[in-house]
């Protein structure tokens, strides 16, 4: 009897030498196991997969995980150490077959060739695909670069801003009103100034563009960035991105109740981690599904804009709000 103590005993301080390490003081995960990662409140999974540097489709396929969006913070997610699908790349997303599918009405529902997603799941065009079936759903722009270099930001053909021009990269004085223009008191000073330099650069880039395209530059409005910051804080605090805000709201019902006179209004949202990358997803690899974002850069229709932008796990929630 005094043996089995001193044995239980023994086990339990060695369990609780192992179980109280920090995760960082333990040995390195052993090859192809996944790790377990706990979802925090702003995370999302894409944000995830670029922090571990895996697919999204991966980190789905693990945690059967139809729908990349439906994830909540406390939840316990598996991530691989390596992609699970060899022609997965970082934004890459899982889609599951359903009844009357083709190959053919999957790509074009997502604006790809049967080669891309032939490619992408290495299978043949003639293959037969089954309901419940999980395929990998290439990011389109990725496609369009394999296909052909596309040219990056850095080689839009730039228009210097002359005095003349209505609107230039550096963002006018905000207005004396506190409700506008005015960065969430929540943040540090850093991140406050990290915030207003990616504005002053999403405007550098979308007046670039347009000007580049004979497009007369936006001029920067504060109801807008009002509407476009509440916005964006609201996508954070889901640790989702999308046009609907958590309480029903469009983008244009939230840009009049902020106070903007403007006839016509759009919006562009994105989770990134700088302004340029932001930039490159609406401008060189537009997302289909998720809104006309080249079209609303390049509408002459727009005469304003204002930027939300709000810091979340792995990056920023960045909310363009034009107007005119």
């Amino acid at each position: 009897m005094k043996r089995y103590f001193i044995l239980c005993a023994s086990l339990a301080v060695i369990a609780a030498g192992v179980v109280g390490q920090p995760r960082s003081a333990r040995a390195a995960w052993p090859a192809n196991s996944p790790r377990e990662y706990v979802v925090q409140p702003g995370d999302t999974l894409l944000g995830i997969a670029l922090a571990f540097g895996v697919p999204m489709a991966s980190i789905q396929a693990l945690n059967d995980l139809p729908d990349p969006d439906m994830i909540q913070a406390g939840q316990k997610l598996r991530i691989p150490t390596e992609p699970l699908q060899a022609g997965a790349g970082a934004r890459s997303t899982l889609y599951v077959v359903r009844p009357g599918d083709t190959l053919g009405a999957i790509a074009a529902r997502f604006q790809l060739r049967v080669s891309d997603l032939t490619r992408a799941n290495q299978i043949t065009e003639d293959a037969i695909i089954r309901v419940g079936q999980k395929l990998v759903i290439p990011f389109r722009g990725a496609v369009q670069a394999a296909r052909s270099p596309a040219p990056g930001v850095e080689l839009i053909p730039l228009v210097p801003v002359t005095a003349s021009a209505p609107a230039s990269s550096a963002l006018p004085a905000p207005p004396a009103s506190p409700e506008l223009g005015a960065a969430p008191t929540a943040y540090p000073v850093t991140a406050v100034a990290e915030i207003e330099t990616m504005r002053a650069r999403l405007l550098e880039l979308y007046n670039q563009a347009r000007m580049a395209n004979g497009i007369p530059p936006l001029a920067y409005s504060f109801v807008l960035q009002a509407a476009a910051q509440a916005h964006a804080e609201d996508c954070a605090a889901r640790g989702t991105g999308s046009h609907i805000g958590s309480d029903g709201s469009r983008a244009s019902q939230r840009i009049a109740r902020a106070g903007y006179a403007g006839r016509v209004t759009g919006e562009n949202w994105a989770f990134a981690r700088s302004a340029d990358q932001a930039f490159e997803m609406w401008y060189t690899k537009e997302i289909p599904s998720q809104g006309p974002h080249l079209k609303n850069i390049l509408s002459p229709r727009y005469k304003e804009v204002g930027f939300g932008i709000a810091p979340a796990r792995h990056g920023f929630f960045l909310i363009a709000n034009l107007g005119g």
